[in-house]
């Protein structure tokens, strides 16, 4: 009796792991197949941060989640200007995004715009 429950427990289990698999699996597919006919959208996020290691990076804010996405700040900014403490104040990232149902996001771009180029 007792291997019958542990049998159940383990085959409950790799059901659960198996549905879980499937759809991920069919979801993103529908996302990948779905994403050309999706409108993109554009969002302009303050910069919180960005490093230069091997690869360059930013690090932002979009819906209420903190985001690390590699962006080659070395072409877009000069040494000097970006490792000054206005770096933050003069600069802007513009997000060019899919949406797809449940909260999910394509980021198609990112750009790194100055502050006085935004349109309201």
């Amino acid at each position: 009796m007792k291997w019958d429950l542990e049998l159940n427990v383990f085959n409950s289990i790799v059901i659960i792991y198996t549905f879980f698999i499937l759809f991920s699996t069919v979801f993103m597919s529908y996302a990948f197949v779905n994403k050309n006919n999706v409108e993109t959208k554009v969002y302009t996020v303050i910069i919180k941060g960005y490093y230069t290691r091997k690869v360059d990076g930013v690090l932002f804010d979009f819906k209420g989640k903190t985001f690390d996405r590699p962006f080659d700040l070395a072409n877009q900014v000069s040494k000097p200007e970006s490792s000054t403490e206005n770096f933050y104040k003069k600069y802007r990232l513009k997000l060019s995004v899919k949406e797809f149902d449940f909260d999910i996001y394509y980021l198609n771009s990112i750009d790194l715009i100055r502050k006085e180029e935004l349109s309201f």
